[in-house]
């Protein structure tokens, strides 16, 4: 069985989201259950998290983002591996830290409902269809996680001249690119002047206006499109 908690803060979001579901009601997990049918499937879990989180008020939104998270990506692990779902949570049993963790105190006695509560999340098709849409439009080596611009000017002295004020002033923007590459967070670096933005702001509105046509088109032929957001 391929690993499933590779990094120590996936671990985290793992083991909490374990610990929420064994303590779960099961009035409030019929009530998750039932949300995770009926909402239409969203690109990032966290999002999909935050609308979740309309109709399951017992639980804190960063309760169903981990659980989101969890729950969707143990689904890839079943799909990419082809593993039975009963193989998965035995797994799952034998690596929680029992005993090690006061947030599985007295987990022995809820053990079985543990396992009745995970086989029927790993089991919605909602959750199926987006498992597989997250594999399949980030099945790339480099995933855009975040970007950011900060501009400075740079002062510009002339030659033999002992006057402390600049002869020209140039606007510099640095632009950072934070991305995915296998797992893990990158970043990459780019030194752009006024024309560059202009060049960048015209191919991703280019970008956006080609989004929209592609939208109206599915719309048209009644192709459902998962939301980002």
């Amino acid at each position: 069985m391929p690993s499933i908690t590779r990094h120590a803060e996936t671990q985290e979001t793992h083991f909490n989201a374990f610990s929420v579901i064994s303590d779960m009601t099961d009035e409030v997990f019929t009530s998750l259950v039932t949300a995770f049918e009926k909402t239409q499937p969203i690109l990032n879990p966290n999002f999909l998290a935050l609308k979740i989180a309309e109709e399951v008020k017992a639980l804190t939104t960063e309760q169903l983002s981990d659980i989101t998270t969890t729950i969707i990506s143990l689904i890839s692990v079943l799909l990419r591996n082809k593993v039975p779902v009963d193989n998965l949570i035995v797994f799952i049993l034998n690596n929680l830290p029992l005993g090690d963790d006061d947030r599985f105190k007295n987990f022995q006695a809820k053990e079985e409902a543990f396992k009745h509560k995970l086989n029927i999340l790993l089991s919605i098709n909602n959750l199926h269809l987006l498992a597989k849409a997250i594999d399949l439009m980030r099945e790339y080596d480099n995933i855009f996680s975040n970007a950011r611009v900060v501009s400075d000017i740079r002062p510009i002295f002339d030659f033999g001249v002992d006057d402390t004020d600049p002869a020209l002033v140039g606007i510099v923007h640095n632009l950072k690119l934070t991305y995915l590459n296998n797992g893990q967070l990158k970043e990459f670096f780019l030194a752009l002047d006024d024309s560059d933005l202009q060049v960048l702001t015209k191919s991703l509105s280019r970008a956006t206006q080609k989004a929209e046509k592609l939208r109206e088109i599915a719309n048209k032929t009644n192709l459902k499109l998962i939301s980002v957001e």
